[in-house]
């Protein structure tokens, strides 16, 4: 019989293991590069300027981390837009997810902009470039990271902080705290649901701004919603790659039935993605080129 995962299982597993240590040396390791790179400049660090600091590290973690981290976007949408409660379960794992990825990439902007220090300026509604589409993608990954991710990831920690191990007071202050949320969540939700997809579909844009210096292949108006449809794919599919990992971590059952579910989803979503890809070379009049076996046509392969 297939096991139903729920919520709230305790899981009595040790957290300061070997990885742990392992991958803390590393983030450290990278902190102490990135305190190099504000005190030496963006040049001295990297090869590129202050003034033009694009690279790849900027699809990285801008394009892909964030890509990464819209499972709790897509689980939100599919639970309570479309009302696939099935999906519930599901949620709080998406979110944590959710709020590691955007926090990282919020982390890395922070240390690749080429002008950090503009960043303060963000705090100031006079000085707004509001034309600026860069800026808009800035403004709501802030407000989503900021507002809606640790709203939503408050009630696991709400849960922990009602438990009998802590004292009457914070078992008290947790009670009316969860009371706010859930008044509020349906203001926090709607936030959630509204933010990523203004700048996932705006991370689009601004490759679609760059004009003819991106390759016609890939240039496209449509480019807004293809960002947006694989933003859905890679954030479900990071959400399976998760539980996968802490099911063997753990040692915990798979609920295969949820997760055979959650994987269709992934595919048909692929699919349209596809669907939307190769329709727009058909119209453009680009399929050819993206088939030709030369240096693009293989990237595109």
């Amino acid at each position: 019989m297939t096991p139903k995962w729920t919520r709230m299982l305790h899981v009595d597993s040790p957290v300061l293991t070997k990885p742990f240590w392992w991958l803390s040396a590393l983030a450290a390791i990278g902190l102490l590069l990135s305190g190099y790179r504000e005190v030496a400049g963006l040049g001295a660090a990297s090869g590129l300027n202050d003034g033009y600091s694009w690279g790849m590290f900027k699809n990285f973690n801008v394009t892909v981390l964030t890509a990464l981290g819209s499972g709790g976007f897509a689980l939100g949408l599919l639970v309570f837009t479309l009302n696939k409660r099935k999906y519930h379960t599901l949620l709080r794992t998406g979110l944590l997810t959710s709020i590691l990825c955007y926090t990282a990439g919020m982390i890395a902007l922070a240390v690749d902009v080429g002008r950090p220090w503009n960043l303060f300026f963000m705090a100031d509604p006079f000085v707004w470039n509001v034309h600026s589409i860069l800026f808009e993608v800035a403004l709501c990954m802030t407000a989503y990271v900021m507002i809606c991710l640790d709203f939503e990831n408050l009630a696991p920690l709400l849960d922990r902080l009602e438990d009998l191990r802590f004292p009457p007071i914070v078992r008290e202050l947790a009670g009316h705290a969860r009371v706010f949320v859930k008044n509020a969540y349906p203001i926090g939700l709607a936030l959630a649901l509204t933010l990523p997809a203004m700048h996932q579909s705006s991370l689009g844009t601004l490759m679609w701004q760059s004009g003819p210096r991106v390759h016609p292949t890939w240039q496209t108006p449509l480019l807004p919603a293809l960002y947006l449809i694989m933003a859905f794919v890679l954030g479900l599919a990071f959400v399976d790659v998760v539980l996968l990992a802490s099911c063997a971590a753990w040692k915990r059952p798979i609920d295969r039935e949820l997760m055979g579910k959650l994987s269709d989803v992934v595919s048909w979503l692929g699919i349209v993605w596809l669907a939307v890809r190769f329709g727009d070379l058909l119209g453009r009049g680009q399929l050819g080129a993206a088939l030709r076996l030369d240096y693009y046509g293989v990237l595109f392969a």
